[in-house]
């Protein structure tokens, strides 16, 4: 399936990344979960999460994978930034919605970015900074599918509070 989701057509590309985002709901999650990273699927995850021409089924998808990759595991959290996942997600909650990217492609991006701002680490949160999180998910928050704004909303108050509001204030982009 990784080879499948690396090298595949489009269509091949959707169905791997469907078939490893159901398969992690199966049985020993976590273990399930351990596997499928230790296969090297977050690479090709990334690569799709990037292309501007990726469809919107992939899109969904390989977010989906994301997220419950990062779902409540630290060790998985960290491989999922390391992977350069962070910055694949807030481009896609920035995008303009078209064929590709409509409000379920955003909705599945903004829980990835959910997840990992849900870790304890406070240096995942940064990471989700850095990358220019804030200002997409400040527009998501008051954006009109009403489950990605509380998404959006969780990331936000994960990502804030009074000891980090200097700090997202100095290290976020501002919009120009």
């Amino acid at each position: 399936l990784v080879t499948l989701l690396s090298n595949g057509n489009a269509m091949g590309k959707v169905d791997a990344a469907r078939t490893l985002a159901y398969i992690s709901h199966l049985g020993e999650e976590e273990t399930r979960l351990n596997s499928i990273v230790e296969a090297g699927v977050l690479p090709p995850l990334v690569t799709i999460m990037k292309d501007e021409s990726a469809t919107r089924d992939a899109l969904f998808y390989a977010s989906m994978l994301v997220a419950r990759i990062a779902y409540k595991n630290e060790e998985r959290t960290e491989a999922v930034l390391d992977g350069g996942a962070a910055g694949a997600l807030v481009s896609i909650i920035s995008r303009t919605e078209t064929a590709n990217v409509n409000a379920n492609v955003k909705l599945q991006a903004s829980r990835a970015i959910a997840c990992i701002a849900s870790s304890p680490s406070v240096k995942h949160r940064e990471a989700l900074i850095l990358t220019g999180a804030v200002r997409p998910l400040e527009d998501m928050v008051n954006g009109s599918c009403e489950r990605a704004s509380k998404n959006a909303s969780y990331a936000m108050h994960r990502l804030s509070s009074r000891e980090r509001a200097r700090w997202i204030r100095a290290h976020s982009p501002r919009k120009k």
